[in-house]
């Protein structure tokens, strides 16, 4: 019996798998959209260590201590825990905030305002350069004023100072997003190619497989003429009896 030779197939799984690894890679490779809120309530009150969360430092300008209190409410923030400059006194010290990775979306809350008006103004770093500067208008009264600067973006460095409020400002409640640097225009077209490639491979596929049925009754069909074909001549003569019988 003559074999068949079956047409090689595409891997179409392969690539559809490949094809997701490297879209997921991709993604990874570019950052994650991690929304981050740092408000000092999981630790305990005293000394602020400037390194102590992974996303941001936060120092004075004089380099002397911050401290975490509680009580944050009361001063309008979130309790319980706020940061301060325990015993600073005019000219204040500047509150310097520096993002290890640039952040979107970044607000923060000034406590303890007790002077109504512009009492300060924050500085906002874009990828390490001064972008633009903000007021701290306050409402005074200790409400608590909500500085948002979501109008920036890739935020490396907020500085806040000129502060001339009686008693100076506490802080709380740092709510950003860290930030997503765009896909490369060279990953969107590795991507693009091995998705289509993984497509076609799968159309491909497809086809072969509505094919199998026909493919399969041909190669019936043609085994059983090839089995009456070989059959010996004698055979068919004894089968159907000397000419003229009946």
């Amino acid at each position: 019996m003559k074999s068949v030779t079956k047409p090689h197939a595409l891997p179409w799984r392969r690539w559809l798998r490949l094809g997701i690894a490297v879209g997921a890679f991709l993604v990874f490779a570019t950052g994650a959209d991690a929304q981050i809120v740092i408000n000092f309530d999981g630790l305990s009150t005293g000394v602020l260590d400037p390194n102590q969360f992974p996303e941001a430092t936060f120092t004075r300008s004089t380099g002397l201590d911050i401290n975490v209190i509680s009580n944050a409410a009361n001063n309008g923030g979130s309790d319980p825990n706020w940061i301060v400059f325990l015993g600073d006194s005019p000219p204040f010290d500047d509150l310097i905030v520096d993002f290890t990775n640039p952040v979107n979306n970044l607000s923060f809350s000034v406590l303890a305002d007790t002077d109504q008006g512009v009492t300060g103004q924050v500085d906002v770093y874009e990828n390490g350069t001064l972008s633009g500067t903000l007021d701290v208008n306050s409402a005074g009264g200790n409400n608590g004023t909500v500085i948002d600067a979501s109008a920036f973006i890739n935020v490396t460095r907020v500085v806040v100072r000129s502060i001339t409020d009686t008693g100076g400002y506490g802080y709380d409640d740092f709510m950003f997003a860290i930030a997503v640097p765009a896909l490369p225009g060279w990953g969107l077209v590795i991507l693009a190619l091995v998705m289509s490639v993984g497509a076609v491979s799968l159309i491909y596929r497809g086809r072969r497989g509505s094919e199998q049925p026909l493919l399969r009754l041909r190669e019936r069909h043609g085994a059983r003429h090839r089995e009456r074909s070989s059959v010996a001549p004698g055979r068919q003569l004894s089968q159907e009896g000397p000419s003229g019988a009946r």
